[in-house]
């Protein structure tokens, strides 16, 4: 798995991760053609899988990690959505 994550996203994900051991790559809402993801510490379930990237340990659903092969955090403050944008990009399909 592949993620650029961003100086601004490194720097909250540091302080988001403070006390907790894992942070949750989680879908926050699908439509038809999309999903929006969210970033929240978290622990390791049983059916996670577990990364690092940049230092930070993050957890996801094995369903999810087979699905996405990359993702992009950033960071924004100061406008109507403050907080992550999690962009993931689905896995192509092999013919």
């Amino acid at each position: 798995m592949k993620m650029n994550i961003t100086r601004d996203a490194k720097k909250q994900l540091e302080i988001l991760k403070n006390n907790h051991q894992y942070l949750r790559l989680k879908i926050l809402q699908f439509s038809c053609c999309s999903f929006r993801f969210t970033v929240i510490p978290d622990q390791r379930h049983e059916d996670d899988l577990e990364f690092v990237m940049e230092g930070i340990p993050f957890v996801i659903e094995k369903e999810l990690y087979d699905l996405f092969d990359r993702f992009t955090v950033e960071y924004f403050e100061g406008g109507i959505r403050d907080g992550f944008q999690v962009m993931a990009y689905k896995r192509r399909k092999m013919r």
